[in-house]
């Protein structure tokens, strides 16, 4: 097994603090490390590894990805109070799943933005 297959399953396991320091600093297997990258930071609130997910997301050509990353990533900046920030990344996530055909999740995010 590869660190990345082992740092797949220590993720599924929730120990995604252990999977990201197996990753190192490569570009191999973007899908797998977005994966990892995402989940960890989801759990830590982390900007940095939700942008490290959407590098890897991109490298993948993974729409969804792309865009439930964009999302939580104005959800984090609106609790961070930075409104402006918020917006941004939401119409970004709201392009990138329109684009994508993904109408449903672009609606919800929608949704969210006009709430806020």
């Amino acid at each position: 097994t590869t660190s990345i297959e082992r740092a797949v399953a220590l993720t599924y396991l929730g120990r995604a603090s252990e999977a990201i320091a197996l990753l190192g600093e490569g570009v191999d297997q973007p899908a797998d490390r977005a994966f990892v990258y995402y989940r960890y930071a989801s759990q830590t609130d982390d900007a940095a590894l939700f942008h490290k997910a959407l590098e890897a997301y991109r490298l993948a050509r993974d729409s969804r990805g792309i865009g439930d990353t964009l999302f939580s990533l104005a959800k984090l900046s609106r609790e961070n109070g930075d409104t402006g920030e918020a917006r941004h990344y939401a119409q970004r996530a709201i392009h990138a799943l329109s684009a994508s055909g993904d109408t449903a999740r672009a609606d919800t995010i929608k949704a969210w933005l006009d709430a806020q």
